[in-house]
């Protein structure tokens, strides 16, 4: 059976959905040189995303060519920045949460 993003979040945070979280992230991605990157999410726990499978490209975050801001109001787990395309510079990648957020593992905030 395959899940969906939202089936992934409701799973990891004990079957409730995004909008009855207390939570905020916020992520800059300082950009710099030229190349191409995505932000990327997931919401399964214990998941390095090193590998695509769990891994969600943001719809208002591919293919960018400049820094940006995006804010998450729904939980996630992680958040990573995938370079698509390199020539030179960087991405750095600055993420501040707000809200309660909770452990995935226990349920507690």
């Amino acid at each position: 059976m395959a899940y969906t993003f939202k089936d992934r979040l409701r799973k990891a945070f004990n079957g409730k959905d995004a909008s009855e979280q207390d939570f905020n992230v916020s992520v800059h991605a300082e950009h710099s040189g030229t190349n191409t990157y995505d932000i990327e999410v997931t919401g399964v726990a214990g998941n390095d995303l090193t590998t695509s499978s769990d891994a969600f490209k943001l719809t208002s975050a591919t293919g960018l060519t400049a820094s940006t801001m995006v804010a998450i109001v729904g939980p996630i787990i992680a958040v990573r920045v995938n370079i698509t395309s390199y020539s030179s510079g960087s991405v750095i990648l600055h993420v501040r949460q707000t809200g309660k957020g909770s452990d995935p593992a226990t349920g507690k905030s």
